[in-house]
């Protein structure tokens, strides 16, 4: 019997051989390019909308407290205080109680919600998301930035039976609000970033920024100090916020508008410079 004669291209060598040749994947990371606006979106609607779970009566609180303040300094002071700054004592400071408000709530809203994502271990999926350092930064800041807002209107509301008044200056009280509330969420997220605990934050807030907002003119006029504490009262950046604003709201000013405008710019640059590297460089993200 003859034995049929096995043909080489059968074997499996040959049959690999005819196989087209494997094509080699290669990983790489993905390039985000331009402004990843879907991102800062989501960021921004996070955290406004987190603040007000988390704080359901966040707009009644400053409003509620801001009344009950007008209402027993008028029924302590009445008509013993007639002028300060030659304005009716309630409408001197309703400008500082709004604007304090609004730049309190920023801080707390960017230090509390730093301080909650780490101790809740949630902080990794926001410096993990494909978002730079400024994205981030301006998430944080712009949600800040509307609640402090949201803040300030209904307190401004309240206080208008008491003297509160419209603005004279549009512009020049947007440029303080926008400012105020900008530079205390860049300094809430520093020092969120720089705190583990609540008790470290707390520290923060009642050391540093009490002192800021009680001192910065909001009660009286800076007229009525001496030297060195009408010099300490100047350096105060909390001061030239109230100064602005209360300008911006009656047409009164304890220094000149331009230089409150000039120090609190400034000061917003510098702070955003340091926010933005602590963001960048993940600043005790994972301690």
């Amino acid at each position: 019997m003859a034995i049929a004669e096995t043909s080489s291209e059968g074997r499996p060598e040959a049959v690999a051989a005819r196989r087209p040749a494997a094509h080699k994947v290669t990983l790489a990371a993905r390039r985000i390019v331009g402004i990843n606006t879907l991102g800062v979106a989501t960021l921004i609607w996070r955290q406004v909308i987190a603040e007000f779970l988390a704080f359901k009566l966040v707009l009644l609180g400053p409003a509620l407290q801001a009344l009950l303040f007008a209402v027993v300094i008028s029924l302590a002071v009445g008509t013993r205080i007639a002028e300060v700054g030659g304005l009716p004592f309630l409408a001197f400071l309703a400008p500082g109680l709004v604007i304090a408000a609004a730049v309190q709530r920023s801080f707390e809203s960017t230090a509390f919600s730093m301080v909650h994502e780490k101790l809740e271990g949630t902080i990794g999926d926001v410096f993990g998301a494909p978002l730079t350092a400024g994205e981030i930064l301006t998430g944080y800041t712009v949600g800040a930035t509307i609640t402090g807002i949201c803040i300030g209107l209904p307190v401004w509301l309240v206080l208008l039976p008491f003297g509160a008044g419209l603005p004279l200056h549009g512009a020049v009280m947007l440029y303080f609000v926008l400012t105020g509330c900008v530079i205390l969420a860049f300094f809430g997220l520093i020092a969120g970033m720089q705190s583990h605990r609540w008790d470290s934050l707390s520290a923060k807030e009642t050391f540093v920024l009490t002192p800021l907002l009680f001192l910065s003119g909001s009660f009286f006029t800076i007229d009525a100090l001496g030297e060195p504490f009408r010099s300490m009262m100047m350096a105060n950046p909390i001061f030239h916020l109230v100064n602005g604003f209360r300008y911006a709201m009656t047409g009164y000013a304890d220094a000149p508008v331009w230089v409150s405008a000039t120090v609190v710019g400034i000061l917003a640059a510098v702070l955003c410079l340091i926010a933005m590297r602590l963001v960048a460089i993940g600043y005790k993200v994972k301690d």
